[in-house]
C-alpha cells in the first residue's frame, strides 16, 4: 500500500466514499489538481466539478461535487462536500436547476467578488453538464 492513500469523501448526509486508492483528481478552487500518495499537505476550497478518483484495484470513480473543502495529508485525504453524487446518478435536469439557481444568485448579487465567485462556479457547472451531456 506504499503507493496508496486513504480519501475519505464526505457529505452532509453520509460518508459517499471511504477507501484506500492510487490517486484523485480534485477540482480546487484555483483549478483542478491530482493528488497522489505522500502529497504535500494541503488545504484547499472547492470549485463545482468531477473528483476523478482512481482505486488500488484499478476502477475508476467519477463523483460530482458542488463546493466544499478538501484537507490532504501525506497519509490521507478528506474531502467534506457541499453536495455530492455519483456522476452515473446526475441527471442534466438537477445541474440545470443548480445552474439556474445560481444564474438568480449571480442577478440578486450586489458584491463584487461574490459576483466573481458566482460566475466561476457557474462556469464550472456548464462544463459539467456539458461532460455528462457527451
Amino acid at each position: 500500500m506504499a503507493d496508496n492513500f486513504t480519501f475519505d469523501l464526505v457529505s452532509p448526509a453520509k460518508v459517499l466514499f471511504s477507501e484506500p486508492v492510487k490517486s484523485a483528481v480534485i477540482p480546487g478552487s484555483s483549478g483542478y489538481f491530482t493528488v497522489y500518495a505522500n502529497h504535500a499537505p494541503t488545504i484547499s476550497t472547492l470549485s463545482p466539478g468531477i473528483i476523478l478518483v482512481e482505486t488500488e484495484n484499478n476502477e475508476n470513480k467519477d463523483v460530482f461535487v458542488k463546493g466544499g473543502f478538501i484537507d490532504v495529508t501525506q497519509e490521507n485525504v478528506t474531502l467534506l462536500a457541499e453536495d455530492a453524487k455519483a456522476v452515473s446518478e446526475l441527471t442534466k435536469e438537477e445541474l440545470e436547476a443548480a445552474i439556474d439557481q445560481l444564474a438568480v444568485e449571480l442577478e440578486a448579487s450586489k458584491d463584487e467578488d461574490l459576483k466573481i465567485k458566482i460566475q466561476d462556479h457557474l462556469a464550472q457547472l456548464k462544463i459539467v453538464a456539458e461532460q455528462i451531456s457527451n
